[in-house]
């Protein structure tokens, strides 16, 4: 029991407390509601190919989240699929109310957001946290920049959304005594999460933990029976649409993560202890060689860790070994995709643990810090907690501007990381799009030189060389681009350009593969009408279509 100590400051009341939080999330992310789609916004919303119809809803359930934006004919090997149909069925309902006002978008991943904050007061409440101290917790959370991307970003939405329905069968399953009829309520908001995004399957895992000090173990057992229900339902939904589960788990790749997540656990640690937001634009270029220091420090940090929460659950605590299971779990399937190039960001991923960190955070100031200091040092301390607060929203809502429209993303991408070709290459293909393929050229090039790995830089480095109109020098850099990234679509339209001469047939398969995966590139189109008309109807042009 807390001491009565800690009950000094005035309790708010639950109405107080909710309102609190939405105040709070609507200040830190105001600068949200002015901002553009940026990044997969463009495919995923602006270009999608299904999204412009509710009736295609059904489709995202038996396709993985590139179809909408790519079709059947995307890169079959493909080292990790996702799963989201969920989230994307959202942004459906969205296009269908909202059309393309990005300011509605935006306010309803704030909203989302704020609501996850109101759970997680609510959860902490039933967990047994003062009123005071689960305020504090969630309003923490929902100010905390570190991982402000999954809301700034529209996209992003798949981590608040798995998150939200996490937290429902989280509130669902530590009601004590538990009903029997909630059982159903829990197995269908883990299954929903589990259409949302993969994260969900170790939060499940991590949840083990939550019923089992809840409940204990044969009651607990019967509770998380339930889980287990919503999770393999989701599994088999997966397994139906994509006959496959996430990511390629060879040897080689599980090694790769296993030693990345010190790294990645440290890097966590450092995020919410240091608030910052941080916009990594490629999770490989950091984690491929990260320095040796790294290694030590997370290696020592991931055993002390798991120590202490080993010692913490033989004695029945819950919090330290609920946020070290939750934070470890949820890392591990970063650590996977660090193995593979072209996957950025860094807060969305560390979206779901931060609501145990948060909680975590408020229990120990709140309830084992304050009750053990006089009266005078404890207004101290909520003066200091009330100031990290303020912080936190100030940098949240200076952090939206890294976010307001492709440019401001792009440069944000160099900043954060410069040893990374990606910002250069993002910013290319901004110059571009802007008619200043000269620009492009140099940071192309220079991103090439970065990574020369890295297929989308070759592929801009093309475009932008045959815009100035130096050919062969596009047609190299496709080649190149077709080297690492053998799906990569303005690489094959080039060379398709290139072939139409010496070889008609291949020229056109070229640029009839390029319209199978994007449909409604109508420079293609009028390329490959010009080609027909060139070779004649019965020509070796036609004849490759039949």
């Amino acid at each position: 029991e807390p001491s009565p100590a800690s009950n000094e400051a005035p309790a708010p009341s639950t109405p107080v407390s909710l309102v609190a939080v939405l105040v709070a999330t609507l200040a830190a992310y105001a600068s949200a509601l002015g901002n553009r789609f940026v990044s997969d916004d463009e495919h995923v919303i602006v270009h999608g190919r299904l999204i412009g119809s509710l009736a295609n809803i059904p489709a995202l359930f038996a396709h993985d989240s590139f179809y909408n934006s790519f079709g059947d004919a995307g890169d079959p090997h493909l080292q990790v699929r996702t799963y989201r149909p969920l989230t994307l069925a959202t942004f459906f309902v969205e296009r269908a109310l909202w059309g393309l006002k990005p300011a509605f978008y935006h306010l309803d991943s704030v909203l989302l957001h704020a609501g996850n904050g109101a759970l997680l007061f609510l959860l902490g409440r039933r967990l047994g946290l003062l009123p005071l101290t689960a305020t504090f917790g969630a309003v923490l959370f929902a100010v905390h920049p570190s991982m402000s991307e999954a809301v700034h970003w529209v996209n992003g939405r798949s981590d608040p959304l798995v998150v939200s329905f996490w937290l429902m069968a989280c509130l669902a399953s530590v009601a004590t005594p538990f009903k029997h009829s909630r059982g159903p309520l829990v197995a269908l908001a883990v299954f929903a999460a589990t259409l949302c995004k993969e994260l969900a399957y170790p939060l499940v895992v991590a949840a083990a933990l939550l019923v089992y000090h809840r409940h204990g173990f044969l009651a607990g057992l019967r509770v998380y029976a339930w889980w287990i229900v919503g999770a393999g339902a989701g599994l088999v939904a997966r397994l139906l649409a994509l006959k496959a589960t996430a990511t390629g788990s060879s040897s080689a790749v599980l090694r790769f993560a296993l030693s990345r997540l010190p790294v990645l656990f440290w890097d966590a640690t450092v995020s919410f202890l240091v608030p910052s937001p941080v916009l990594r634009a490629s999770l490989y270029d950091r984690y491929a060689h990260p320095p040796p220091a790294l290694f030590v420090a997370g290696g020592a940090l991931l055993a002390v860790g798991a120590i202490a929460a080993i010692l913490h659950l033989r004695q029945r605590k819950l919090w330290w070994p609920w946020l070290f299971a939750t934070a470890a779990l949820t890392l591990g399937p970063v650590a996977l995709i660090a193995n593979f190039e072209g996957w950025s960001g860094w807060g969305r991923y560390l979206y779901p643990s931060s609501t145990v960190a948060a909680l975590s955070a408020a229990y120990l100031l709140g309830e084992r810090v304050a009750p053990a200091l006089s009266a005078a040092r404890r207004r101290v301390l909520y003066a200091l907690a009330s100031a990290f607060l303020v912080l936190c929203a100030v940098q949240t809502f200076r952090a939206g501007a890294k976010w307001y429209d492709p440019r401001a993303f792009a440069q944000s991408l160099y900043e954060d990381q410069p040893e990374s070709s990606i910002g250069y290459y993002s910013l290319a293909e901004i110059e571009l799009t802007e008619n200043h393929p000269a620009r492009a050229v140099t940071l192309a090039r220079r991103a090439t030189e970065i990574n020369p790995r890295f297929g989308r830089s070759w592929s801009v480095l093309a475009q932008a060389h045959y815009v100035l109109g130096e050919r062969e020098r596009a047609f190299e850099a496709a080649r190149r681009a077709l080297d690492v990234s053998p799906y990569d679509l303005n690489a094959l339209f080039l060379l398709g350009i290139e072939a139409q001469e010496r070889d008609p047939a291949f020229a056109t398969r070229r640029f009839v593969r390029v319209l199978a995966r994007a449909p409604g590139q109508e420079g293609v189109w009028s390329t490959l009408r010009a080609h027909l008309r060139r070779t004649g109807r019965h020509g070796p042009a036609a004849l490759a279509l039949e």
